[in-house]
């Protein structure tokens, strides 16, 4: 039996056209790509979180500057009307009561008085004094107005007090859900003012309680005196 070895021969030339695969620099390749991606994806993080940092900054500034609660702060012009409940001077009060003051805009307060001298069915003065003009007689209806604007007062700002009673709740229960420190702030000093103008409307009822006492014991004074003076004309003309 015959044998056959076959020599193959590849020249050089050959080989050199063949396409190699450089697999290690492939691994190195895919490598430094998972790593620029993975550093691709911390500038990300890092970007993320910048605009994070800056959006809570701008918020702690408008925080900070921001005007919480500014219908709640006692100046809108519904809360300054409120508390221009009757007039600034007490002379004005009494000539709204004896109809010589616009009472328009003090409603509430002009109509507690009127209503409690209804109650007691007192009358004009044209009632009791033949002569309405008389001294006696506009002195009685002075007295009269003391007693009305002292009751017309006090029943309105007793009406007042409960309603501040109710809102000051509120702004307590808020208290509890400020979102920061500036809301916070803003309700601390929203009860600093609330007790603020609490105390004027407490001065401005109690110096109309004395002006109208002090009124009333003037009439006293003035009937007395009256009566005085009656009685010593009578002496005098009783001697001739």
């Amino acid at each position: 039996m015959k044998k056959y070895i076959f020599l193959i021969i590849i020249s050089t030339n050959s080989l050199a056209n063949l396409p190699t695969i450089d697999i290690a620099n492939i691994v190195q390749t895919t490598i430094s790509a998972l790593k620029n991606i993975e550093q691709v994806g911390q500038v990300y993080t890092q970007i993320d979180n910048q605009l994070q940092q800056i959006n809570k900054l701008k918020e702690q500034f408008d925080n900070m500057n921001g005007d919480y609660f500014k219908q709640l702060l006692l100046n809108s012009t519904g809360y300054k009307k409120a508390r221009r409940w009757i007039p600034s001077n007490f002379r004005d009060v009494l000539d709204m009561y004896r109809g010589l003051y616009p009472y328009q805009a003090y409603q509430e307060a002009a109509f507690a008085g009127w209503e409690a001298r209804n109650d007691y069915y007192i009358y004009d003065t044209e009632t009791y004094y033949e002569e309405n003009e008389s001294i006696a007689a506009q002195r009685w209806a002075q007295y009269n107005n003391n007693s009305v604007a002292a009751i017309g007062i006090a029943e309105s700002s007793f009406e007042r007090a409960t309603g501040v009673i109710s809102e000051t709740e509120r702004l307590i229960d808020d208290m509890g859900s400020s979102p920061d420190q500036k809301a916070a702030l803003d309700l601390s000093n929203r009860m600093s003012a609330q007790l603020q103008f609490l105390l004027a409307e407490l001065i401005r009822v109690q110096s109309s309680q004395a002006a109208a006492n002090a009124r009333n014991e003037l009439y006293t004074q003035a009937q007395k005196g009256e009566d005085l003076r009656i009685s010593n004309n009578t002496h005098v003309t009783s001697i001739f």
